[in-house]
């Protein structure tokens, strides 16, 4: 009867903490187009860098390809993470974020003034496959944060 408890335990603690890696479509931008993303989790921090938009994958030399737009996001709890930072691509800003985590969606709200919450929906590894993105190099995304965030 214990290893049927210690099972449902581990069972219960893996969901409760649970891990916000993955590919998410972000709410549509002022174009009306949606833009798909991977979050990867390094040294027990998150970023995020885009893949494209969902009719459009980046073409090599697009300026926004696989650039690092996320970074330095800790959890602080099952579902709420803080000390992060994203970059207006639009507006070359810079800004202070925390993220909640919501059922199969993230709330990034924008430590601002009045700032914004954004919503970014988590997609399956089947839905992501449909849009016909290719992968990058993990390695190469890993350097990139290495050179560019010192981890």
């Amino acid at each position: 009867m214990d290893v049927m408890r210690n099972l449902l335990l581990c069972f219960i603690i893996s969901f409760s903490y649970a891990n916000i890696s993955g590919y998410y479509i972000l709410e549509k931008d002022e174009n009306n187009r949606e833009a798909v993303v991977e979050i990867l989790e390094y040294n027990h921090k998150y970023y995020a860098y885009g893949l494209g938009y969902t009719d459009k994958i980046f073409n090599d030399e697009g300026k926004n390809k696989n650039q690092i737009f996320m970074w330095n996001l800790e959890k602080v709890d099952e579902h709420n993470f803080n000390k992060g930072k994203l970059l207006n691509i639009e507006n070359n800003k810079i800004y202070d974020i925390k993220v909640k985590e919501d059922g199969n969606s993230l709330k990034i709200k924008i430590k601002v003034l009045f700032g914004p919450t954004l919503k970014w929906r988590k997609i399956s590894d089947e839905e992501f496959k449909k849009y016909g993105f290719i992968k990058p190099d993990r390695k190469l995304i890993l350097e990139n944060i290495e050179k560019d965030f010192n981890e």
